[in-house]
């Protein structure tokens, strides 16, 4: 059989890992791989830009030394293979110097750049937005604002999309491999293997850092399909005691700040601190927020259905509970908002104005679980939290779209009435738990071990007992890059 690998993010953590992993599964399995990659060919490779944002710098201030250490981790990696595959560009030759150009009326605004659509499936709008929004932490992004990052991530979507197809057809690959499939170009190479017609496997991270997943023909985000492999997998195991016992101890875990697949949020407060202003004779509502840039970067099947945006949603509670007696709004703001966009801060803060809202902000030691167990409904946008409430015995009423979303035990209002109602009621039915441990037993288990990556955190661990990424930047350009360099510096 004739396998794709096509990898793109060498340098976030395992995924470069999980691309190599893959590659060795397929060749001992006496596949033909053929592993494209990048050869300095993506002229906004989403690395350098991130990593630009992150430092405040410009992406020419970094892009050759970033560059070098990806080169340079990508061939310690191609050394640890045993067997021999097919190392191509992802840029097929023709591709190379192909310009294409979008013109400056796609990017008035993100609801037009959206619909920009190639081949009648490459959604190349929604994967450029998709990746503005992450590179900058920023739900309400303009592409007008940045249009030369986005023109020319533009063109890489175009020529890596147009490169894939090619591909697929002169290797005859009767399946790839890819990462992600939400970001710019990795949307690209899924769109191709749909426009193809062949299958995609889409690898993300596992359950906890010792796994990776896949998803066959979709991304982690389809809520269908992944509601069908937490029913699936819950189907699977035959033993009633091994599900509710894992289900149940995804809940405890969490609570306990016991998280393996991703960084905690709870290392900086206090278990049992509760707000000084709290008043257990009054209904007190917590509303958990999520990172709203998350969610605004996914797809149209992740839009919210009663607001614009969380901070709308916010905005309509916080006033209907300013006219309500008795009654008290607290909003725990996602600790990974620190890293937002400071605009999106400001005005999340203007809540803290309201008599009856308490805003406890991303730094807080103000606990999320004594807020949860102490309050009367809980309320989120997408937050685990939500269905964590569940678990736990509280009335969750969820206004955005989660993994958990077509599960039963969340109370989804379908209009500005329905809400009102559940926020005025003081006693909601005390929801039924079966589904939530069915999502707890999935996020404990879901993904596949690795075989040859040793993780050491999710940040970093060693592929056949080498850290690729110890001490890099050694990497030396091309004797003829270098003379042409030296040769720019003593003109300059």
């Amino acid at each position: 059989m004739n396998i794709g690998i096509f990898a793109t993010h060498y340098l976030w953590p395992s995924h470069f890992e999980t691309d190599l992993e893959l590659l060795q599964q397929n060749l001992d399995s006496k596949n033909k791989v053929f592993f494209y990659n990048c050869n300095k060919c993506i002229k906004n490779c989403e690395l350098i830009w991130n990593l630009a944002v992150e430092q405040n710098v410009t992406i020419d201030q970094i892009k050759n030394a970033t560059c070098f250490q990806c080169q340079e981790k990508q061939q310690r990696g191609y050394s640890l293979i045993k067997g021999q595959f097919v190392l191509q560009s992802i840029l097929f030759n023709k591709q190379n110097k192909k310009k294409y150009i979008i013109a400056d009326k796609e990017l008035e605004s993100a609801d037009t750049l959206k619909k920009l659509v190639i081949d009648n499936n490459y959604e190349i709008g929604w994967s450029l937005m998709s990746s503005l929004i992450s590179m900058y932490r920023n739900p309400f992004i303009s592409p007008k604002d940045h249009k030369k990052e986005v023109s020319t991530l533009y063109q890489d979507c175009c020529r890596i999309y147009y490169s894939t197809k090619q591909y697929i057809k002169e290797n005859n690959l009767e399946k790839i491999y890819l990462f992600s499939g939400r970001l710019s170009y990795t949307r690209a190479i899924l769109s191709a293997a749909k426009t193809m017609n062949i299958d995609y496997y889409v690898h993300e991270r596992g359950s906890d850092f010792t796994k990776y997943s896949l998803f066959q023909n979709h991304t982690i985000h389809n809520l269908e399909k992944i509601t069908e492999r937490i029913k699936e997998a819950w189907e699977i195991e035959k033993d009633e005691d091994i599900k509710n016992n894992i289900g149940s101890q995804f809940f405890k875990d969490r609570e306990n700040n016991i998280i393996g697949s991703w960084s905690s949020f709870l290392d900086n407060q206090d278990k049992n601190l509760l707000p000084s202003n709290w008043n257990d004779k009054i209904q007190n509502i917590t509303l958990f927020s999520s990172s709203e840039d998350e969610f605004a970067s996914v797809s149209d099947e992740w839009s919210l259905s009663l607001f614009k945006s969380q901070l709308e949603g916010i905005k309509f509670i916080s006033d209907y509970i300013s006219t309500s007696p008795n009654t008290h709004l607290y909003i725990r703001v996602h600790p990974n908002t620190k890293n937002m966009s400071d605009n999106y801060k400001l005005l999340l803060s203007s809540f803290s104005g309201n008599k009856s809202t308490t805003l406890i902000n991303y730094d807080s030691s103000v606990s999320s679980y004594a807020l949860l167990k102490k309050s009367n409904k809980i309320i989120t946008f997408g937050s685990t939290l939500g269905i964590e409430a569940v678990y736990w015995g509280k009335p969750s009423i969820l206004l955005g779209k989660a993994y958990y979303f077509n599960l039963k035990g969340v109370i989804v209002p379908k209009d500005h009435n329905e809400l009102i109602n559940l926020l005025t009621q003081t006693t909601i039915d005390i929801p039924i738990i079966n589904d939530a441990l069915k999502f707890g037993y999935f996020m404990k288990t879901f993904g596949v071990k690795y075989e040859h990556y040793t993780p050491i955190d999710y940040k970093s661990g060693f592929y056949e007992g080498i850290n690729l990424e110890e001490q890099l930047g050694t990497y030396k350009l091309p004797l003829r890059e270098r003379v042409t360099n030296r040769i720019k510096k003593l003109i300059n």
